[in-house]
C-alpha cells in the first residue's frame, strides 16, 4: 500500500539543496524583490508632475520648465524642448532631463 495519497505517477527523490545554494537563492530572492519594488516605485511616480530639467554644457546654466501633468507628458515633450535650447544648429551642449515633482 503507498503512503502517498492520491498520487499517480512515478516518484522522484527528494534532494535536499545545499546551505551555499540556498543562502545564494535568497540573496538572489531578496535583490528580485528590491528591484520589483524599485521598478514599481518609479512607473508610479511616472503618474506625477515632472518638470524638464535642462543643462548647459558650456555655460553651466540649469533652466527648468514645466510642470507636465506626468512624466509621460514631460517625456513627450523633452526632445523637441531639448533641441530648441542648443546655441547653434550643429552643436548640442543643453541636455535634458525628467524629474519628478514630490509633494514637501
Amino acid at each position: 500500500m503507498s503512503d502517498v495519497v492520491g498520487f499517480s505517477g512515478r516518484l522522484v527523490p527528494v534532494v535536499e539543496p545545499h546551505a551555499e545554494e540556498t543562502a545564494a537563492d535568497a540573496v538572489l530572492a531578496a535583490a528580485l524583490g528590491v528591484l520589483d519594488g524599485s521598478a514599481r516605485a518609479d512607473v508610479a511616480l511616472m503618474d506625477g508632475p515632472h518638470i524638464l530639467v535642462c543643462t548647459d554644457s558650456e555655460t553651466g546654466t540649469t533652466t527648468y520648465t514645466g510642470p507636465y501633468g506626468t512624466g509621460c507628458d514631460a517625456l513627450a515633450h523633452l526632445e523637441d524642448h531639448e533641441a530648441g535650447q542648443q546655441p547653434r544648429p550643429g552643436v548640442r551642449t543643453v541636455v535634458c532631463t525628467l524629474a519628478p515633482l514630490l509633494p514637501g
